[in-house]
């Protein structure tokens, strides 16, 4: 089993943590327990997901994981291509420095951004020699 955390933009941690950080000092400076209380769990929350989204190549199989989430399970002999790409469309990827997995029929795929793309890459290709890789 080979576990790739996810790459992560540091403008993304500042567009997420800025504003609660903000939200969490006004409702301590005010006073406000209850709301204090509640962006203070969110922002746990956030760091477990920014800190625990991962893809895991295990056997014929890539998971992709954000948090205690299991987003997506793909058969790595499914999969037909990866290419980088810097598609900002919503995914499981912590990083504009993106691969687009295609796999199954040719609307399938995945964006996900392991930190280590070549690694990631060749561990896929040890699995299934077939995948055609654009980078």
């Amino acid at each position: 089993m080979q576990v790739y955390k996810s790459k992560i933009d540091t403008w993304l941690l500042a567009v997420v943590f800025v504003p609660l950080l903000a939200i969490l000092f006004q409702a301590l400076v005010t006073f406000t327990w209850a709301l204090f209380a509640f962006i203070a769990v969110i922002i746990v929350l956030m760091i477990y997901m920014f800190t625990k989204t991962m893809y895991v190549i295990n056997n014929d199989s890539l998971q992709i994981k954000m948090g205690i989430i299991e987003y997506q399970q793909v058969k790595i002999s499914d999969i037909t291509s990866v290419k980088r790409t810097n598609n900002p469309v919503s995914a499981p990827a912590l990083s504009l420095k993106r691969l687009e997995v295609r796999y199954g029929n040719r609307f399938d795929y995945l964006l996900i951004s392991p930190k280590d793309r070549d690694a990631f890459i060749a561990n896929l290709l040890e699995i299934n020699p077939f995948i055609k890789v654009d980078v």
